[in-house]
């Protein structure tokens, strides 16, 4: 008899155990799918940033930008500025080339170093771009001063046979890995017209 109450109080307490194992199991299925879906919800940092094409007033190049963007005049038919109706981010392509330069700027080195001492530029990270016009290039995530917008952005440096160039995007207030991504996609998407 006593062999049957000491089997029957194990079998009471691995059923409890057994109990507590799948309420535990349910709880931990539930939390795994609320990550999922805030996971799913939040992407890779944004929505998509959908881009149209922005030619310089000269034609000497084109870029694709921010489709939500305005063009804005700069004075000058070989840049491009564009931001949102309100200002709070936008991009801009200049273009200096190496006849207007007369050899004053012979490499991007010295390039960066121009275009950095009119734009206040913190926090660099190098980041990855890739475009087949440009035979040297390179690119950074930052914090950045731009036409009284202070915010984040990302900057690119790019040299081809017929010209240097800058490009960056800035957003006042924290930019997302997808806004990161999308400037990506403008470098890559830069072609160069003039010879």
């Amino acid at each position: 008899m006593i062999d049957t109450i000491v089997a029957y109080e194990s079998v009471n307490k691995l059923m409890k155990c057994k109990v507590h194992e799948e309420e535990d199991m349910k709880k931990i299925k539930v939390l795994a799918a609320i990550m999922m879906i805030a996971v799913m919800l939040m992407g890779c940092g944004g929505k998509e940033i959908a881009l149209k094409d922005f030619p310089a007033g000269d034609g000497s190049y084109s870029i694709q930008m921010n489709e939500d963007w305005i063009v804005e005049d700069m004075g000058d038919d070989s840049w491009v500025a564009a931001f949102n109706e309100i200002g709070s981010e936008g991009g801009m392509v200049m273009q200096f080339t190496k006849e207007m330069l007369q050899g004053s700027i012979t490499d991007l080195a010295g390039f960066k170093e121009i275009v950095e001492s009119s734009y206040v530029m913190t926090d660099l990270e190098a980041i990855e771009v890739s475009n087949a016009a440009f035979t040297n290039s390179e690119a950074y995530t930052c914090g950045m001063n731009v036409d009284n917008l202070s915010g984040e952005g990302c900057v690119a440096y790019g040299e081809t046979d017929y010209a240097f160039y800058v490009i960056l995007t800035v957003k006042g207030g924290t930019q997302t890995d997808a806004e990161v991504e999308s400037f990506k996609q403008v470098v890559a998407s830069f072609t160069e017209t003039a010879q």
